[in-house]
């Protein structure tokens, strides 16, 4: 896998805490925030 690839997903689960930081990232950053944010914390369960 890409170094740049290995770097945006750690980045997303990183910043999974910080949402507001998302919106100022890579664009891979903000789906990766949103699934752990999903399974993990129940956000958006009501959506799907």
């Amino acid at each position: 896998m890409p170094e740049d690839s290995v770097r945006r997903v750690w980045t997303a689960i990183a910043l999974h805490t910080a949402p507001g930081v998302r919106a100022l990232m890579e664009p891979e950053v903000a789906p990766g925030t949103a699934g752990v944010e999903h399974f993990v914390l129940g956000i958006g369960c009501g959506d799907v």
